[in-house]
């Protein structure tokens, strides 16, 4: 399997430059825009004939910007490649699938179901579970089988070149790609093209796949529903992205109360952990008339993996909408450094699918930049940079930077592309809320021709920085709304104390209920119980730390007392032993000098009181009385020592 799609990654390069690169002869084959691939209608299409798996042809689409092929007119489409392959293929690629829901097949890229007429007879089959994707027959039909057999692969582009209105200011996103001057479809019964929604068609819809509705409330119809939807409703976002609000359509008037959303992220958890989910805080409940309903919420985090919506009882949608911003590059001020300065405006014409409609900067210039300059501060939520379509590697823009600054050149987010072979489409999601003005790419230190700029388009998704609003970011948010915060429409997100009404102008009297949905005061209890639960189990921690800390204290304080206590014990029993010892040395001093002054009387009484030495002169020295105290303290009686000395003259 790894040798496989190694062989099939390392083909497809090949496959593109043959295919899409390569010049004939036959002009027939020509086309001013689509080249040597096959035009029909408003659509390119690629036609390869390596075989490979649905899984590798999707990726082989995608990676050339391009999607697996989707078309009612199977039938013309088909002969067109037939002429191009005369000896016929057993089978090619198509986009439809029942990954989704089983049984039920749709075309992937618009979730809209495959018409009954495009099937061959007796499909499709649905007797075997893992017939999940679909194929064109050699009879121009098509067929469900497993998805890992191999056949010859056909890819899709629009080149719609889709008009303006209002003076250049907006490119018309509906289906057919022609709108009035005032930005409604010029058919009545015209949809917004899949990936967009919401006023003028013009807000970008988030692609994300909503499990087990087999895209009904993805295919940009309000008026197909599903009934007896039941709670939850899990949307998995395509890759992870950051989340501002979404819109609920309803069939049904009184069916927008109860909604409460949630959101997983799998960031920062360790591998193997599961994906965190947590309820939205500060949610804002919009309603927009009896069927449409706008819930916001503030998200800490910028990589959101899925979205639960969750509601009581059962519901009829019809239509599920997550907002991605809004293109605001589109015919916005450009420059570029070099020679060809001229040309940086074709990054921003809104002309996607075309080669020749890019802005290229200058080969071997030693610093090359390309700048945007937004007309009011704006948070980015997401950039989409296509390049020519054909090329291989694109290693022309390796190392390029891409920053976002303010209106003095401040630097607010810097994204380095340091990858050796880059996509025809390149998605970099920005990791900054702060508001910003200027957008810019840069190559540094180029010397080679083989290394310059060159965008054939770029998108800036995201919305207007508080306090502006509306599709232009010209409009300026009422000073009523608590931060000068609100929706694209005006609607303040929240209103001060005592206020209430879409622009908190009203004031609320005393006894009236405030206009606010049920929703709203949920989240507003919501809030609240969980900030009382924080503050109760807070109040629990602090009381068992302040109760374990008097413990050990108490515990210590007990020790020293102790320990004091027995080192007075100690010292108190080695002062008894001491006395005893003086006591027992006294007595016997005493007895001692008794008995000698019994031995000196005894002795004294058996010789004479003096002693006479002849001589001339004899003379008798008295010493005085001495006052002697022994060791206990106690008057010992005088003693007097007399001591005769008799000299001779």
């Amino acid at each position: 399997m790894f040798l496989s799609e190694l062989s099939f990654s390392c083909f497809y390069v090949i496959e593109v430059l043959v295919q899409l690169s390569k010049v004939t002869a036959d002009s027939d084959h020509a086309d001013s825009v689509c080249g040597e691939n096959i035009r029909i209608d408003n659509y390119c299409y690629l036609y390869s004939k390596h075989l490979m798996s649905w899984s590798s042809a999707k990726f082989f689409c995608q990676s050339n910007g391009m999607v697996l092929a989707r078309t009612e007119n199977l039938r013309l489409l088909s002969q067109r490649v037939r002429e191009r392959n005369p000896r016929g293929s057993s089978g090619i690629w198509v986009g439809a699938s029942d990954v989704d829901v089983e049984g039920k097949y749709v075309w992937i890229d618009s979730y809209t179901p495959v018409a009954a007429e495009l099937w061959a007879p007796g499909f499709p089959n649905k007797n075997n579970s893992y017939l999940d994707c679909v194929h064109v027959d050699i009879n121009f039909y098509i067929r469900n089988v497993r998805c890992t057999r191999k056949f010859e692969v056909l890819c899709q582009y629009s080149i719609i070149v889709r008009s303006t209105f209002d003076n250049d200011k907006y490119q018309c996103h509906c289906a057919s790609g022609t709108c009035t001057n005032e930005g409604k479809c010029q058919n009545p019964n015209d949809l917004c093209e899949p990936e967009y929604f919401g006023p003028y068609c013009q807000f970008k819809n988030v692609e994300a796949t909503i499990k087990g509705t087999a895209g009904v409330l993805q295919d940009n119809d309000d008026k197909t529903c599903l009934t007896s939807v039941k709670s939850p409703l899990e949307i998995k976002l395509d890759t992870q992205q950051p989340f501002s609000w979404l819109r609920v359509v309803m069939k049904e008037k009184g069916q927008l109360k109860s909604f409460e959303l949630s959101y997983s992220t799998s960031k920062n958890l360790r591998v193997g952990s599961d994906k965190r989910t947590e309820t939205c805080r500060d949610r804002t409940y919009i309603v927009q008339d009896d069927y449409k309903l706008d819930i916001r919420c503030q998200v800490d985090v910028f990589e959101i993996d899925s979205l639960y919506l969750t509601w009581r009882g059962n519901k009829t949608i019809c239509s599920v909408y997550i907002y991605g911003g809004r293109n605001l590059a589109f015919k916005q001020k450009t420059s570029q450094s070099g020679s060809n300065s001229n040309a940086s405006s074709l990054a921003v014409d809104g002309i996607i699918g075309g080669n020749s409609n890019c802005s290229r900067g200058d080969p071997g210039l030693k610093s090359q930049t390309w700048d945007l300059i937004l007309p009011h501060p704006v948070v980015i939520f997401k950039f989409v940079l296509y390049r020519r379509k054909g090329r291989s590697g694109f290693n022309y823009m390796n190392g390029f930077i891409l920053e976002t600054l303010t209106i003095n050149d401040e630097v607010v987010f810097t994204h380095s592309e340091d990858k050796r072979d880059q996509e025809p489409i390149v998605t970099i999601p920005s990791e900054s809320r702060d508001p910003v003005q200027k957008v810019r790419f840069r190559l540094d230190k180029t010397t080679a021709n083989s290394r310059y700029l060159e965008i054939c388009e770029l998108l800036v998704y995201g919305e207007c920085s508080s306090p502006n609003y509306g599709l232009t970011c010209s409009e300026v948010c009422l000073p009523s709304c608590v931060k000068q915060e609100c929706h694209y429409d005006g609607y303040c997100y929240v209103c001060p104390f005592g206020k209430t009404g879409r622009t908190c102008q009203d004031q609320l009297e005393e006894g009236e209920d405030d206009d606010s949905s049920d929703e709203e005061m949920a989240a507003l209890l919501d809030t609240y119980t969980k900030l009382i639960i924080v503050s109760v189990l807070a109040g629990l921690v602090f009381v068992l730390l302040t109760a374990i800390l008097c413990y050990v204290r108490q515990g210590r304080i007990k020790r020293e007392l102790m320990q004091e206590a027995l080192k007075k014990q100690s010292l108190a029993s080695h002062g008894t032993q001491g006395e005893g010892k003086k006591t027992t040395s006294t007595r016997s001093l005493r007895k001692h000098k008794s008995s000698k002054a019994r031995d000196k009387k005894k002795s004294g009484e058996e010789q004479p009181p003096s002693q006479t030495i002849s001589g001339p002169a004899t003379t008798a020295i008295h010493s005085k009385p001495s006052l002697k105290t022994d060791f206990s303290g106690t008057s010992v009686e005088p003693t007097t020592v007399t001591s005769s000395v008799t000299t001779q003259h």
